[in-house]
């Protein structure tokens, strides 16, 4: 069996790497492949037992800003641990530095980099950082995976000559995501929404400067100022909760606005939803919006999400900046919504995000880079 080493910020419910991980994790072959993580800080909510369970391990290494802290809790993991790893698989861009001469020291073969996003930040003395760091250790990185087109554009195109790239798709596992009309009543009536006629704006996402709440609030309540009915659900937490939660009260929204937290059954979350909407700025992908996608929902992306997320008939991309595009997609809400989520599964079976197939390719990526025998479908 072939133990791998991923390096994530955090082993959270809201994480959209840790839910991707977790998507791949249940569905690879674990008598071939097991997952172990090295995380940097603890969150509430979390998926440590289901790593248990699905018979991985976890250490906490600490903040990498205390950087000569963190690399030492990592040589200690690897010195103490049982297994002799070949293979570290880092998730933020500047984790590679972690392990900077440690691979070496350990005998470890494989570094990967992969790519989630299609900015190095979202802000700028990060984003210099990520991409100054990327370069430093581009000797050491081994192989370059990425989430989609946009998310490899993040390596240097010198470096994707040598090494390549895998791409990767963000599966899910769309039967999971299927409409649900016992879910559907359970969640509503859970947070008190009893009129079958009511109609859910919804989000899940992290309360953080590119998810664009504000937009996502501005055309909220410009379709609330049309159809009093109407609620709007957002499933996440983050550092702008509180400016967040402020805004909602000068706009006079409270008792229409409702905070779900972090969740660990968006797959139940979403049938309670009647639109999707994601405004972010930018996303390495929007695996959120594919869920909803598979839900059947009326799903409004900005033009920050990849267009390769719209898969369905019912989802589209919009300019979202500016009061006329906000008032656009609110009259094309208005006019497009209905309640019939019925689809064709097969676009969604047969496409390229669906987790059993990925899942495949994931292990065949890591047996082939061992010189393993392939994985025979």
């Amino acid at each position: 069996m072939i133990r791998i080493i991923h390096i994530v910020s955090s082993l959270g419910l809201g994480s959209g790497v840790m839910n991707l991980l977790m998507n791949y994790y249940r569905n690879i072959d674990r008598k071939k492949i097991q997952f172990d993580f090295l995380y940097f800080y603890d969150v509430d909510g979390d998926f440590k037992s289901e790593i248990t369970m699905l018979g991985g391990l976890y250490h906490k290494i600490g903040h990498p800003k205390r950087f000569l802290k963190c690399k030492n809790n990592i040589d200690n993991f690897l010195k103490k641990s049982e297994y002799k790893y070949k293979i570290i698989h880092c998730h933020p861009l500047y984790s590679n530095m972690l392990v900077n001469g440690l691979v070496k020291k350990h005998n470890i073969d494989i570094l990967i980099q992969h790519s989630h996003t299609a900015k190095y930040s979202n802000k700028k003395l990060s984003s210099l950082r990520n991409k100054m760091l990327l370069n430093i250790n581009k000797n050491n990185i081994t192989n370059y995976v990425a989430c989609g087109d946009e998310a490899e554009k993040i390596f240097s195109q010198k470096e994707l000559k040598k090494k390549g790239c895998l791409i990767l798709n963000n599966g899910i596992d769309f039967e999971k995501y299927e409409f649900n009309l016992k879910y559907r009543n359970e969640i509503r009536s859970s947070i008190g929404i009893l009129d079958e006629k009511t109609i859910v704006f919804g989000n899940v996402a992290r309360f953080s400067s590119e998810k664009n709440h504000d937009i996502l609030i501005n055309i909220f309540k410009k379709y609330h100022d049309i159809n009093s009915n109407s609620k709007l659900v957002l499933v996440g937490n983050g550092p702008l909760e509180h400016k967040i939660k402020d805004r909602i009260q000068k706009l006079n929204l409270m008792n229409d606005v409702i905070f779900m937290g972090i969740r660990d059954d968006v797959y139940k979350v979403i049938n309670a939803f009647d639109i999707f909407i994601l405004p972010s700025s930018f996303e390495g992908f929007g695996i959120a919006a594919l869920e909803a996608e598979a839900n059947g929902l009326l799903t409004i992306c900005s033009l920050g999400v990849p267009k390769d997320v719209i898969i369905s008939k019912n989802s589209y991309r919009f300019d979202v900046y500016g009061d006329e595009s906000e008032n656009i997609i609110v009259d094309f809400i208005n006019k497009n919504i209905n309640d019939n989520r019925n689809i064709d599964n097969k676009i969604f079976i047969e496409s390229k995000y669906n987790i059993k197939n990925e899942s495949h390719l994931l292990e065949e990526f890591y047996l082939n880079l061992l010189g393993d025998v392939k994985y025979e479908k």
